[in-house]
């Protein structure tokens, strides 16, 4: 932020008129002092290059003025040295701890050794490299109530580059590498304000053999954003955004939508979680994210994925162990949900002067703007969960309406016959047991074989028609089993009473 639209640069000796207008410019995004305080921002030239000194507890004084927090932290440095092309060269510390408090609650964050070290260029208002690195923080907030601490270890490397997107938006691309994470968190609760004894009520620990992560932005609109930024920095207060809210939803207004395109996937390897109800691990998990936005039409995608997945031996029944699953491969798309014209519908309808800036209409407008029931589309690409005895696989397309959803489903499973088996002496004694037993045999009976111990399901729900499994309407599909209850291990089965015969 400090470095955000710097202007053209040439190498040369740094000069004192140069260092003001940087001091000036960044003002605009961090403040100008008040009469009698010293600027939050100093520029003073070093050589070639411009040293910066940034006070943040003062930048985050309007905070505690708006009564959100109170912030205190010490001061962000870096050196600024300016380049033949016009780009800026950008060194820096990196983070700095601070001090923040909201209401009876304090929390101190403390960060290792940590480095910054970017191209900034003034015609895109952004960075067009940059690299990051860091090692551990550790946390500690308090309450009369409560008290929690963490601390991590580990190494995380950040590459960032960025390219004009046109009409002054940035397309930007962020890689991160994390190496021998650990992460441990402790918390205490407190009887009483003041109490000389307490009690420790939760412990967790994780660690992270390594991990990546990759972050895609499209049109990402920082140049509004730092408009708005500026904005905020020169309206601190509740009463003057309120006199001024036609600017301000002019300048929400600008940022839509914020991007075109969002993607962002991570995955983590090794990895060993230790909580109060056991150990926990998995050799690989992951994520995905997918975000569009098309002709104003915005759609979600989700992907969840892990392999060798562990829970404490004593949190299943034995005769569930096989049922517990051990992969997963999940792929979600949710559209068109419309969150730019939602965002607009807001900005719009918003008074920030009243006490509810939207009315209880207006919100309900806005959720029907977001989310129209006849068009959301869910759809489920091919996906897979895994467990040891064990393998289901699903795709889907599902249309809601106001009345009910309509689509088809087309469900495999192997592995089903050896669930059964596995249940069926556990389903004697056991009345989880014999309704998960139950559970599975119905879907066998439903499903059509495709193979030794291999079923399938094609489901289909239709307009103003039953839903199908099979082809067959589902109540007719379904055998009609009476349900027969389970013994218990001491009772034993009562013997039909023996007719009697006729003299």
């Amino acid at each position: 932020m400090s470095v955000a639209l710097l202007g053209s640069a040439q190498a040369a000796p740094a000069t004192t008129d140069e260092a003001q207008r940087l001091t000036t410019l960044f003002q605009r995004y961090l403040g100008k002092p008040t009469d009698g305080q010293p600027s939050a921002v100093v520029v003073t030239p070093d050589g070639e290059a411009y040293k910066v000194d940034v006070d943040l507890s003062r930048i985050f004084a309007p905070f505690a003025a708006l009564g959100l927090a109170e912030v205190k932290a010490g001061h962000y440095l870096s050196t600024l040295t300016p380049a033949a092309d016009g780009t800026w060269h950008v060194v820096s510390g990196g983070l700095q701890s601070f001090t923040v408090t909201i209401n009876d609650q304090t929390t101190i964050v403390n960060y290792g050794d940590s480095h910054f070290d970017g191209i900034f260029d003034p015609k895109i208002a952004s960075f067009v490299s940059s690299t990051s690195s860091s090692n551990g923080s550790a946390v500690s907030s308090n309450t009369p109530k409560v008290s929690s601490s963490s601390k991590s270890t580990g190494t995380t490397e950040s590459k960032f580059t960025g390219t004009d997107g046109g009409n002054g938006t940035v397309n930007a691309k962020v890689d991160q590498t994390l190496r021998d994470f650990t992460y441990a968190l402790s918390v205490q609760t407190h009887a009483d304000v003041g109490a000389p004894k307490s009690e420790k009520a939760f412990e967790f620990n994780a660690q992270v053999a390594s991990g990546t992560g990759h972050i895609e932005a499209n049109n990402l609109r920082n140049a509004q954003l730092l408009d708005l930024w500026a904005f905020l920095v020169a309206h601190p207060s509740k009463q003057q955004l309120v006199a001024n809210q036609t600017e301000l939803k002019g300048l929400l207004s600008a940022m839509l939508p914020f991007v075109t395109v969002l993607s962002g996937d991570a995955s983590i390897q090794k990895i060993i979680v230790n909580t109060p109800l056991g150990q926990f691990g998995a050799n690989n998990f992951g994520e995905h994210l997918d975000v569009g936005n098309e002709n104003s039409k915005d759609a979600l995608g989700i992907g969840l994925n892990a392999d060798g997945f562990t829970i404490p031996a004593d949190l299943a029944p034995a005769w569930a162990t096989g049922l517990v699953p051990s992969g997963l491969d999940l792929h979600v798309k949710v559209g068109p949900v419309h969150f730019t014209e939602a965002l607009q519908k807001a900005i719009v309808s918003a008074d920030f002067g009243a006490d509810k800036p939207l009315t209880e209409a207006q919100t309900n407008d806005i959720v029907q703007a977001f989310a129209l029931p006849q068009n959301i589309v869910v759809t489920l690409a091919p996906s897979t969960i895994t467990t040891p005895v064990m393998t289901v696989k699903a795709e889907a397309q599902m249309q809601f309406t106001e009345q009910m959803p309509t689509g088809t489903a087309t469900v495999s499973a192997t592995g089903l016959d050896k669930a059964l088996d596995m249940l069926t002496t556990g389903a004697q004694t056991n009345p989880d047991a014999a309704q998960a037993f139950a559970v599975l045999t119905l879907m066998k009976q439903l499903g059509r074989a495709e193979g030794p111990d291999r079923y399938s399901w094609l489901v289909e729900a239709k307009p103003g028609s039953d839903i199908l499994i099979n082809g067959k309407p589902m109540q007719a599909a379904a055998p009609q089993v009476e349900p027969q209850p389970v013994p218990k291990p001491s009772q034993k089965p009562k013997k039909k009473p023996t007719p009697k015969t006729a003299p």
